[in-house]
């Protein structure tokens, strides 16, 4: 582990959600999410509208700190004594509560999270990769893009990461909350999990010294009864999820460099045409 600390070049425990999200771009750090966006359309991510949370990602937040940080809890999350924010007094409480960077559950929320919690601590294999494992590590790492040859510095933070020494060494999982466990794949694809799994695995082997190859999640469903699952990401998508990260951070290394985000559409005239099912019998 790191001697000096976040956001030294490293590996960190105990760095909280609040100090780990405060180093974004501005501070010279990259991460997976803005790699994955920024992929997309430099133009969008330079121009668009910023990041804005969603009350499902507040719930998933909660579930994810009772599994790997219970400890934290009390400090990230507070129980709102009001049924709604209607009154002043009620309006009041609400914007001073979340200046003050707590987020804001009912007391329901926190009983169907600890419920789901308990099916993940009881799971036969979940229970017993989380029994021996350190969780949300936070690591840093700085490097020289190939391409362009400018520095740049990611950071990254594992949600689980087995002993070096036990029976899942080769191992790293991420904790993952989802509407279905067998079309999981698709989610995948939808928010480059793979690019995820690919620039952890690399940055965690490079700054630990290390070889790990294999990446898991532990999945829950959000709907009753919460079935869980542990999966492993297939590894010809890791090595998919390498290239396009690589990909992604030549791209931003240049952008960065020439102060220049273009447009996908800047350059060529494209086509459009209407699918397959409008165009349907027009052969016959």
């Amino acid at each position: 582990m790191s001697a000096k600390p976040f956001p030294s070049i490293g590996i960190h425990l105990g760095v909280s959600e609040a100090d780990y999200h405060a180093q974004g771009h501005e501070q010279g750090m990259l991460s997976k999410s803005l790699l994955w966006k920024f992929l997309q359309s430099p133009y969008k991510w330079k121009f668009g509208p910023g990041f804005k949370s969603t009350r499902g990602m507040a719930v998933g937040s909660l579930r994810d700190c009772l599994v790997l940080t219970p400890s934290a809890y009390a400090e990230d999350f507070v129980i709102s004594p009001y049924d709604a924010f209607r009154t002043n007094e009620a309006k009041a409480w609400k914007e001073s509560t979340e200046k003050g960077g707590k987020t804001i559950v009912t007391q329901k929320e926190v009983d169907e999270a600890q419920a789901a919690v308990g099916k993940i601590r009881s799971h036969s294999i979940a229970g017993s990769i989380l029994a021996s494992a350190a969780t949300q590590v936070s690591v840093v790492i700085g490097g020289t893009e190939q391409q362009t040859k400018e520095k740049f510095r990611c950071k990254c933070r594992i949600d689980i990461l087995p002993d070096a020494n036990g029976p899942y060494k080769d191992w790293i999982f991420d904790l993952k909350i989802t509407n279905s466990i067998p079309f999981f794949g698709k989610i995948v694809a939808q928010f480059g999990y793979e690019v995820q799994a690919a620039l952890y695995i690399d940055v965690y082997n490079l700054v630990a010294d290390e070889n790990r190859t294999k990446w898991g999640f532990i999945l829950q469903e959000d709907t009753a009864p919460g079935e869980v699952a542990v999966m492993e990401l297939d590894p010809e998508d890791i090595a998919a999820g390498r290239e396009t990260y690589l990909k992604a951070l030549a791209l931003w290394c240049q952008c960065a460099r020439d102060n220049n985000y273009p447009s996908l559409y800047e350059d060529e005239i494209g086509m459009v045409k209407r699918p397959n099912w409008a165009r349907k019998g027009e052969d016959q």
